[in-house]
């Protein structure tokens, strides 16, 4: 494995699935309280609430992500060994 694969491997499975998993759930929840599908009051909320919690997450990790930057040391990376 290269360091280019390897940096691109830890992109995907530390940040960008998780991500795109978070943000998922936040948005079927968010639809799921937007609906008619649940009438009761106090779960409409909690669920509001999970769904915000869960895209506060989601937006927490894509700062890291964008912090730790491993998709540009990947593209580094193949760079450096293409010349």
């Amino acid at each position: 494995m290269t360091a280019a694969q390897h940096s691109d491997q830890m992109d995907q499975t530390r940040y960008l699935r998780p991500v795109l998993l978070l943000t998922l759930l936040s948005s079927l929840v968010g639809f799921a309280t937007s609906s008619a599908l649940i009438t009761d009051a106090a779960l409409r909320n909690n669920l509001s609430l999970l769904s915000g919690v869960l895209g506060v997450f989601a937006g927490c990790m894509t700062g890291l992500r964008s912090s730790v930057k491993y998709d540009i040391k990947a593209e580094s990376f193949r760079g450096a060994a293409g010349q």
